[in-house]
C-alpha cells in the first residue's frame, strides 16, 4: 500500500467532519423492538466502502510498477472516519 501526501496548497484546508460518538444507551434504545439486526465486518475497515467514480481519479498515484487508483476509500484521508460512523 502506497502512502499518499497531499500537495502543498495554503489558499486549501482541510475541514473536519466532527460526528459525535453514540451513547451505547442511545443505540440500544433505538434497536428496541427492531425485527432484523444486522453486523458490518469490520475487520477491514473502510476498504469496504466504494469510492465515487467521480473521484477514483483524483486518488491516482505512480510508483515503479505503474499507475493505480483507489477503488475503495482509503483510510488516511481526513473525513473518512467521521463518514464512516455515520454509516
Amino acid at each position: 500500500m502506497a502512502l499518499l501526501r497531499r500537495l502543498s496548497c495554503p489558499q486549501h484546508e482541510d475541514v473536519k467532519d466532527k460526528f459525535p460518538i453514540s451513547v451505547v444507551e442511545e443505540l440500544l434504545d433505538k434497536l428496541r423492538g427492531a425485527a432484523f439486526f444486522t453486523k458490518m465486518d469490520m475487520r477491514s475497515r473502510y476498504h469496504q466502502v466504494l469510492m465515487h467514480p467521480k473521484d477514483v481519479e483524483k486518488m491516482a498515484f505512480r510508483t515503479h510498477q505503474g499507475l493505480f487508483e483507489f477503488m475503495v476509500i482509503p483510510f488516511s484521508l481526513t473525513n473518512v472516519p467521521a463518514n464512516f460512523q455515520v454509516l
